[in-house]
């Protein structure tokens, strides 16, 4: 279980690093990125509360936008 959250963490940081840099293929690696983060909130979420998939769907959406509010504010911030 610790393995999960820490690739959740360890996905979202590369998920900032990749929205907040120039990389040329960026377009093409953020979706995977975000299903594999996806994929480790499915696996996190059905064996802690052995949630449904629209749950997990509602979850995960919930936590991609946050991180999106996130990257927004702190852009936002960067660039006066």
């Amino acid at each position: 279980m610790f393995a999960l959250i820490l690739g959740i963490m360890i996905l979202s940081s590369i998920i900032v690093l990749a929205y907040t840099h120039d990389y040329k293929r960026k377009n093409e690696m953020l979706p995977i990125l975000c299903v594999l983060v996806y994929v480790l909130i499915n696996k996190l979420m059905r064996t802690i509360i052995e949630a449904s998939f629209i749950e997990i769907i509602l979850i995960t959406l919930t936590y991609l936008s946050l991180i999106a509010l996130t990257l927004r504010f702190l852009l936002h911030r960067k660039h006066p």
